[in-house]
């Protein structure tokens, strides 16, 4: 450490501890930015999703086919997809995570 600039400590010291709290917030991040979006929408659009279906999320979807609709098998299968695709955008970052440590 002695001699090091500020960039040196950072890159070499710092971030690597960090590591762990650095991509547990990645991940949390990206299912939050996943599960946001439902309340501005169905605030904003009145519960159906804006002119016509305009903003219609897969969340709005979800929430519509179940409570409105009454098809929950519709509403079960959308989940599933949701579900499917937010492992699909966190997978890569476990993975990484898996590589950086062997």
């Amino acid at each position: 450490m002695e001699g090091a600039n500020w960039w040196q400590r950072l890159w070499h010291i710092i971030l690597p501890q960090m590591r762990g709290v650095i991509e547990f917030y990645v991940v949390v991040s990206v299912i939050t930015m996943l599960a946001a979006v439902f309340s501005y929408v169905y605030i904003m659009g009145g519960g159906r999703g804006g002119p016509g279906t305009s903003t219609t999320v897969v969340e709005l979807y979800i929430f519509n086919a179940l409570i409105r609709s009454s098809l929950p098998g519709i509403a079960a299968a959308a989940s599933v997809l949701l579900f499917l695709v937010s492992v699909a955008l966190i997978f890569p970052l476990f993975r990484a995570r898996r590589d950086l440590e062997a």
